[in-house]
């Protein structure tokens, strides 16, 4: 297994003094409310060997709080772990700006350089989606999370992996792509997104929108950065 100065300085960041992960205390219960949220899942977790289990899911939790940071995202949202993936929901009133596009480009951007300099690469899928839920004593429930968990897992969405071989990708919920990315024409990633369909538990043939990294030219790595103006741009 690895063990990198980076996995422990996110052991050190992303703790409370008790030890506990943070995960936005004082969110309301039993309210419904309209939030954006996200789901983060390591593509291909259960096939890697099991001594880079412990190794990759630090390394996940490194890149998303990097990124989150990066984009001006809380991080001390309500975030709730499965093992594979994180669960993260923001607070009211987010900067979609920030979300979309920002947030996916900083985070291609980390998982490009935290793979630059190991030997068991990091994949990562990234699912956004918008809707209503209600926190409770346990976590959170409502169709729309539900929903953001079949964008993640989408057959479409993992083909698209295993095609381009991609270490990053990210699949937008027709609503929010239709609110955000295509009513916002600066609101753009490198290459566009593409249109897929959604099929899987309790869904069928849905819209949604799809983003990879366009191949770097001649096999050369070329992370996504930011420029002056925080927009997404290709080095």
């Amino acid at each position: 297994m690895e063990t990198t100065p980076e996995t422990s300085r996110h052991d050190q960041r992303s703790r409370a003094p008790s030890g506990e992960p943070r995960a936005g205390a004082g969110e309301p219960r039993g309210r419904m409310l309209f939030r954006a949220f996200m789901s983060l899942d390591i593509n291909g977790f259960g096939r890697h060997d099991p001594a880079d289990l412990d190794h990759l899911h630090g390394a996940l939790y490194e890149v998303a709080e990097d990124a989150f940071r990066a984009a001006r995202l809380p991080w001390d949202c309500y975030r709730a772990d499965r093992g594979d993936g994180l669960l993260a929901i923001l607070p009211p009133d987010p900067s979609y700006e920030d979300l979309l596009p920002l947030f996916p480009a900083q985070l291609c951007a980390r998982v490009t350089a935290h793979n630059d300099r190991v030997r068991t690469p990091l994949s990562v899928r990234l699912a956004v989606h918008a809707g209503f839920l209600r926190f409770n004593a346990n976590g959170v429930v409502g169709g729309d999370v539900n929903y953001l968990f079949r964008l993640l897992e989408a057959p479409a969405f993992k083909a698209e992996f295993r095609e381009r071989d991609a270490t990053f990708g990210i699949i937008v919920s027709d609503f929010l792509y239709r609110k955000i990315v295509h009513g916002s024409p600066g609101v753009l990633l490198p290459g566009g997104f593409d249109r897929i369909e959604v099929d899987g538990k309790e869904v069928r043939g849905d819209a949604a929108w799809s983003w990879f990294p366009p191949p770097a030219p001649r096999g050369n790595v070329r992370p996504l950065r930011t420029a002056p103006d925080g927009s997404p741009r290709a080095l």
